[in-house]
């Protein structure tokens, strides 16, 4: 009897033991899980150009909610945010010391606004991408790109008895929010000309954020040395774009004046406006390019040649084409037989193609598709699409912040794909 009662407690000892043991297991996996996780960030401009330091890096959490921030100084700090589990965006922005005010108590929808209707005298460089934080430490490369347009413009023939020329820019983005989408609110830009040596009269390249609508009325104001001031307005078709050059000439006596040899390096290719302005003028004015001259200059982002312009090198494009398939791996070799010429991107392409279809930029190239043919598939943002990693199939995603990964034998996938044009 007394052995069988020592034997029971024996066992009951272990039960508890165990009991403890596996109590405390789950407890030290729960402490895991939730505790806080280091997202090291790995930060780059689009063109390659130089990142302006500081750095301001922050993690919004999914009620837009600050949840970390960093500033950082220079490139031989190692951005990188402690986060707990949980899905973010996480955001970047360079180039704030020239006109820029960022909101004091940081949110998602919290607005950056300009400190002068003028315009900054910095480009802002804005990246973004949403990551998933889980119970282990990871990392993000993150793509910086102008979140501006850089404006500038020169006036001609302006009469000699003027003492003070405006250009009033309108309707334009008044905010960019923390989270990297523009505001709904609208402003009008008021930039100062000065005459110089020519006669002509000319701003200074300032940065604003792109325009808001489908047109853009642009006045010019001249302030005479009596005091009569007079204003000339005229509406072009179009907008100033982030990540663009936006450069106006215009002429009071009627002579279109083009002033083209703007080009900011590591800028999209300028958007160039000719104009005039004046109670004398009566012929239509011109608003741009016209379709003809378009068509024959490959722009990225733009339709040309049947392929959608993806890069342009001294005389070579390259195109990525306007079909596009759904295949597995061992499909793709079948729709290369069939378009001779054409290629499945390469590793460093699809790279280049998320860098540059990776945000605002999928929304806008899909409208060129539509406008150019209804009938014609968009690029989907959300599927993955294929990639040639020497020899070996990978798939991506058009965004920014996504993996590129293996692909799969057995799956299908989308695919879209590149050539080489050479131009004569």
């Amino acid at each position: 009897m007394k052995e069988r009662i020592q034997k029971t407690l024996i066992l009951l000892f272990c039960l508890l033991v165990g009991l403890l043991l596996w109590g405390c297991q789950q407890l030290q996996d729960l402490d895991e899980e939730e505790a806080p996780q280091l997202l090291k960030v790995k930060a780059r401009a689009a063109s390659n150009e130089k990142i302006a330091y500081p750095l301001y890096l922050y993690a919004f959490d999914k009620d837009g909610r600050c949840a970390a921030s960093q500033v950082i100084n220079s490139a031989e700090e190692l951005p990188s945010l402690t986060l707990p589990a949980g899905g973010y965006r996480i955001v970047a922005l360079s180039d704030v010391s020239g006109g820029y005010v960022l909101p004091e108590h940081p949110e998602a929808d919290a607005p950056i606004l300009l400190e002068s209707t003028a315009g900054a005298q910095t480009p802002l460089m804005v990246g973004k991408a949403d990551v998933t934080i889980g119970s282990r430490s990871s990392s993000l490369n993150i793509t910086l790109r102008y979140a501006v347009s850089a404006i500038s413009a020169a006036l001609n023939e302006i009469p000699e008895d003027v003492e003070a020329v405006h250009l009033l820019l309108s309707p334009l983005h008044a905010s960019l929010c923390m989270n990297g989408e523009y505001g709904s609110d609208t402003h009008q830009l008021d930039i100062p000309c000065t005459r110089d040596e020519n006669k002509v009269w000319r701003t200074d390249t300032v940065y604003a954020f792109p325009g808001s609508g489908q047109e853009t009325l642009f006045s010019v104001q001249l302030t005479r040395k009596d005091g009569n001031r007079q204003t000339y307005a005229y509406t072009y078709r179009g907008i100033p774009e982030a990540n663009r050059p936006f450069n106006l000439s215009g002429n009071y006596t009627g002579a279109i004046s083009v002033d083209g040899t703007f080009i900011i390096e590591g800028w999209d290719t300028a958007i160039d406006v000719s104009f005039t302005f004046g109670s004398t003028q009566e012929e239509e004015p011109s608003d741009g390019p016209t379709e003809e001259e378009d068509n024959d200059t490959p722009q990225v982002g733009r339709i040309w040649k049947d392929g959608i312009v993806v890069e342009t090198k001294g005389n070579e494009v390259l195109l990525m084409s306007t079909e596009e398939w759904i295949a597995t791996v061992d499909e793709v070799e079948s729709i290369l037989e069939e378009e001779e010429g054409w290629h499945v991107p390469t590793y460093e392409e699809a790279q280049l193609l998320k860098a540059t279809f990776g945000g605002r930029e999928l929304d806008e190239l899909n409208e060129q598709i539509v406008d150019y043919n209804g009938t014609l598939p968009e690029v989907d943002g959300e599927e993955r699409y294929l990639c040639d990693k020497g020899g070996v199939y990978y798939s991506f995603i058009f965004a920014d912040g996504t993996t590129i990964s293996k692909a799969g034998s057995k799956r299908s996938y989308y695919v879209r794909l590149l050539k080489n044009y050479i131009l004569n």
